[in-house]
């Protein structure tokens, strides 16, 4: 990650736990904060990886 990457942890953990959470930050700021945005969108889909491994069981 570069030093200038505005994520918050708790929101990094939220999208991880709750995939749709990390989507729609994803979405919101990728225009703005591109770093972040990539950050929240691979919290979202390793979430959502660990979702479907879960639930498949």
């Amino acid at each position: 990650m570069s030093e200038n990457n505005n994520t918050n942890p708790i929101l990094v953990i939220l999208s991880v736990l709750l995939p749709i959470v990390g989507y729609v930050l994803f979405f919101t700021k990728k225009d703005n904060d591109t770093d972040a945005a990539k950050t929240y969108l691979w919290s979202a889909v390793a979430g959502s990886i660990i979702g479907i491994m879960l639930f498949s069981l």
